[in-house]
């Protein structure tokens, strides 16, 4: 929800940045604060920068636009997003052109327009070429500068860009007052273009227009070049482009200090551009203090987020030595608790051995006991009988054997106490 806001803010305030920088700082900020609170936020921060380098360039805070786009270009560099990386490169040139550094912004033109062939989605392509035909316009002819807004205008076309199409009609507009086209349709057409910027929110593109239209009635009619003029310098004044404010009153300056007779205004825009030169040229000191500050406590930040990386590893690290602890302690015991249950389980093991061999010590004595009897009480009675089956019987008279009758039923009965004490022995 954070990030969905965050790339929600930065849009919104590029959108003011046609409109109002009031604004536009608003949205920006609120952007790059919610992208410091996303864990991957880097994109969502580039994004907010972009417009945040719009706000401070037109604010007159050169170093800190170029920090931030600079920022913002790498980002999007490391990101591959082809798009946004052809756009910044563009911006770059804008602010380098607002310098009044014309080569080198051309440089980045060039540079914006050949990535901006490579990309699918090429609409950037026509502000591209709208940026470039202006500081062209005073070195190449006016054919070939037509060629760029023809080009710009059927791409802004092709993908329905409403401000991109009203910006190429004032320029072609201004081209056509250069040109010495019918003066009063150039400045109809300036009028009805002013309109349409401020009926759709481009104040921006409306005080430029203010501007030019001013000029435009400069050769006949001073008051109402003077009464443009105010017009532009005053919307600029409402929607807090200090910028071009300033550049729209040295312009004003310039053309009518050599008109004559010298308009009043001469005095009042040269005290205004004394004033603003000495609050800009304050604003830069300050601006370098602040940037300097902004270093340094970047730097402090980037200590104590090294700081607090480190220490989270000291956490990391910790917490796991603490978990293989704990899990060696478990393992530990996992195997005293075997070891132990092992013992246990031998110890009882060794009982019933201890009693299965007295058991067989047992059976071993009773086999002893059993053959014994067997050999002696059994044996014995048998013997007899055999020994009275020979021929011994025949010689005996009949006491004799009456007596020997006697001793083998004795013998036997003997012998079958014998056998019924064994069987209640065995079966006991």
């Amino acid at each position: 929800q954070e990030k969905e806001k965050a790339d929600l803010y930065a849009p919104l305030g590029m959108l003011y940045t046609n409109r109002n920088l009031d604004s536009t700082y608003y949205y920006a900020s609120k952007s790059l604060q919610l992208a410091g609170a996303i864990d991957d936020g880097r994109v969502s921060r580039a994004k907010a920068l972009n417009v945040l380098a719009f706000y401070h360039m037109e604010k007159g805070q050169a170093l800190l636009a170029y920090r931030f786009v600079n920022e913002a270009l790498s980002i999007f560099q490391q990101a591959g997003m082809k798009e946004q990386v052809c756009e910044l490169t563009m911006n770059l040139g804008v602010m380098l052109l607002k310098e009044g550094k014309i080569d080198q912004a051309l440089t980045k033109y060039e540079l914006a327009n050949q990535k901006s062939l490579q990309l699918e989605n090429d609409s950037v392509r026509a502000l591209i070429l709208i940026n470039m035909a202006y500081p062209l316009s005073r070195k190449l002819p006016y054919h070939e500068i037509e060629k760029l807004y023809e080009e710009a205008f059927r791409i802004a076309t092709k993908y329905q860009n409403e401000r991109a199409l009203l910006a190429i009609r004032q320029s072609r507009n201004y081209l056509g007052s250069i040109k010495g086209t019918d003066i009063r349709r150039i400045r109809n057409v300036q009028k009805e273009i002013i309109k349409e910027a401020l009926e759709k929110g481009y104040e921006y593109l409306a005080a430029g227009s203010y501007m030019e239209l001013g000029n435009m009635f400069l050769a006949e009619h001073i008051d109402s070049a003077v009464f443009y003029y105010e017009k532009g310098i005053q919307l600029t004044d409402t929607t807090g482009y200090d910028v071009l404010k300033y550049i729209l009153i040295g312009q004003a300056y310039d053309a009518l200090k050599s008109r004559h007779p010298i308009s009043p205004k001469v005095a009042e825009y040269s005290a205004m551009l004394l004033e603003m030169t000495k609050r800009r040229n304050m604003e830069a000191q300050a601006e370098g203090f602040s940037l300097l500050e902004v270093v340094i406590r970047e730097k402090e930040f980037e200590i104590q987020q090294a700081n607090l990386r480190i220490r989270q590893l000291w956490v990391v690290g910790l917490t796991i030595v603490g978990l293989l602890a704990i899990l060696f302690g478990l393992l530990a015991y996992r195997q005293y608790r075997i070891k132990r249950k092992l013992a246990k389980d031998l110890a009882s093991i060794n009982a019933r051995l201890h009693l299965q061999n007295k058991q067989l010590e047992d059976n071993n004595e009773f086999h002893k006991k059993l053959i014994s009897m067997l050999s002696h009480d059994l044996r014995q009675p048998f013997s007899t009988i055999i020994m009275m089956s020979h021929d011994i019987f025949d010689q005996l008279d009949e006491r004799q054997r009456k007596a020997i009758f006697d001793a083998i039923r004795q013998s036997a009965e003997i012998s079958l106490q014998t056998v019924d004490g064994m069987l209640y022995w065995v079966k006991s």
